[in-house]
């Protein structure tokens, strides 16, 4: 089963206040992950839900479940608009060449692009009821994430990149771990036109863009900037670590590659307005004041990722920790 989670960014109204939940530092080392800052930013704001009964879709003819779903406010970004960013998590349980058709056709849904109102996914208990991305993203949404308006009413307010961004893991089972080509296509990314020797390009461009450090034994990790993939083989406790958490007051370590994504989204929209707004950039400063996670993986994993969003936009400062490449070679703490 493959777990793949579409995250759209967009200005919406202030959050009404959140229940408390306990601090980090108040749970065992061995069931944290984030630093006690940034886990507080992660759950201050956030609405989430588990789709307890999965709505079941179809694709292509392959079983499609929307099991999570849910919105993070950042912060005021804007007089009168906060960024959100809302997020809806989808199983299908089909190969890999039918798992790369479904990111391709959805990777650039976008609020002024015709495509987005296309009904890609069809009710599987109503095959005449079709969907598109954007209805599924407001299908996500927990009803309490709605203050004077329903943030499903925002969506339209994309904040500088109309893309609706992915993070996918996929199991490729027995197989081979996806390289070159492949691994590009999942990340959704096309080789230049006309070019004499595309697959130099590609081996060039995943270079900096792959985090290896556990390729032997079965995990692969790609990143863009409006895409991440974490291809493994067989390796069921994979899913937990990429989906959204169920419990907020749980381990740290559920969910974790979830919030990794979800902090990576958020920053480089919080980058690009910090432009523009001083508000913004106060937001940035908050979120950036300590580095995340005291986890090894995650420290290498989240500065890989930032350097990628900084070459891809130039709007998101390179973390000031050790590059990846050198942290690929660490053991964990």
């Amino acid at each position: 089963m493959n777990v793949i989670t579409f995250f759209h960014r967009f200005l919406g109204p202030p959050p009404r206040p959140t229940p408390g939940v306990r601090a980090a530092s108040q749970l065992p080392i061995e069931q944290r992950y984030w630093s006690e800052e940034i886990d507080t930013w992660l759950r201050t704001h956030r609405y989430q839900q588990r789709i307890d009964a999965p709505y079941t879709l179809e694709w292509e003819q392959a079983p499609l479940r929307l099991v999570a779903g849910g919105a993070l406010c950042a912060g005021q970004v804007l007089n009168g608009d906060w960024l959100w960013t809302a997020w809806a998590t989808v199983e299908i349980d089909a190969g890999l060449s039918v798992v790369h058709r479904f990111l391709a056709d959805n990777h650039y849904w976008a609020p002024n692009f015709p495509g987005h109102m296309l009904p890609l996914l069809h009710d599987a208990a109503n095959p005449q009821a079709e969907l598109c991305m954007r209805a599924l993203l407001a299908l996500a949404v927990p009803a309490d994430a709605t203050t004077n308006k329903c943030l499903a009413g925002c969506f339209d307010h994309a904040v500088f990149d109309q893309r609706l961004t992915v993070f996918a893991c996929i199991d490729c089972g027995e197989d081979l771990l996806p390289d070159g080509e492949v691994l590009r296509a999942l990340l959704d990314v096309d080789a230049p036109s006309g070019m004499k020797a595309p697959e130099v390009w590609t081996d060039a461009w995943l270079a900096d863009r792959t985090y290896r450090r556990w390729q032997e034994q079965g995990v692969l990790y790609g990143f863009t900037h409006h895409s991440g993939v974490v291809v493994h083989q067989k390796k069921s406790w994979m899913r937990s670590l990429c989906v959204p958490p169920d419990d907020l007051d749980g381990p740290r370590s559920r969910g974790c590659y979830f919030d990794l994504a979800l902090m990576v989204f958020t920053e480089a929209a919080l980058s690009v307005l910090a432009s523009r707004s001083s508000l913004a950039t106060a937001a940035l400063a908050h979120l950036r004041r300590v580095f995340p996670t005291p986890i090894d993986q995650g420290r290498a994993l989240l500065t890989l990722w930032r350097e990628v969003c900084a070459r891809d936009l130039g709007g998101i400062t390179a973390s000031s920790t050790p590059s990846a490449k050198k942290a690929q070679g660490m053991h964990d703490d």
